[in-house]
């Protein structure tokens, strides 16, 4: 989860701008569909939904275990 956590918080400086502005302004269209800035949204993609999946399952694990 940290790792994640890390990259999201990472890509959000590097652009100034969280995950959704960055779709909605089509930066990587906008950068000319480079190698770096479509990694970047993969990866930023990729780590968003861990954060979600990895919060959804610990929150289930918990409620397993008070259950």
């Amino acid at each position: 989860l940290n790792r994640y956590e890390v990259t999201d918080s990472y890509l959000v400086r590097k652009y100034k701008m969280d995950f959704e502005a960055f779709k909605k302004k089509q930066v990587v269209k906008r950068k000319g569909y480079s190698f770096e800035v479509e990694q970047d949204f993969w990866d930023w993609e990729m780590a968003l939904d861990g954060i979600e999946t990895l919060k959804k399952k610990l929150k289930e694990l918990g409620e397993v275990k008070q259950g």
